[in-house]
């Protein structure tokens, strides 16, 4: 099957779709932290992020939302708006896909 890239370059139709998986690591969630400058102790620290609710810390929204950023950069795809909801937490060593 050709990739992102050689797929864009023919054309994109209508009902084209494109499908990423990830798992995102310890060290995505570090690199991200030292570019973002977000240092928000829920995604570093187990006690903060249980006292959150949550069973250890979590990925930054935003990197998990750069798996569409990824497809759209493969495909060559400026988007002006983009909106997310987050349905739940994403551990790190949880693959996550995106369509």
């Amino acid at each position: 099957m050709a990739g992102f890239r050689e797929r864009a370059a023919y054309g994109l139709q209508v009902g084209d779709s494109f499908r990423i998986s990830r798992t995102f690591t310890d060290d995505d969630v570090i690199r991200f932290a030292e570019v973002s400058r977000d240092y928000n102790p829920v995604h570093f620290d187990a006690r903060f992020a249980n006292a959150r609710n949550f069973s250890a810390p979590i990925c930054h929204g935003l990197l998990l939302a750069s798996l569409a950023t990824e497809i759209g950069g493969q495909i060559g795809w400026l988007a002006s708006t983009m909106n997310f909801h987050f349905k739940g937490p994403v551990y790190v060593g949880e693959t996550i896909t995106c369509s």
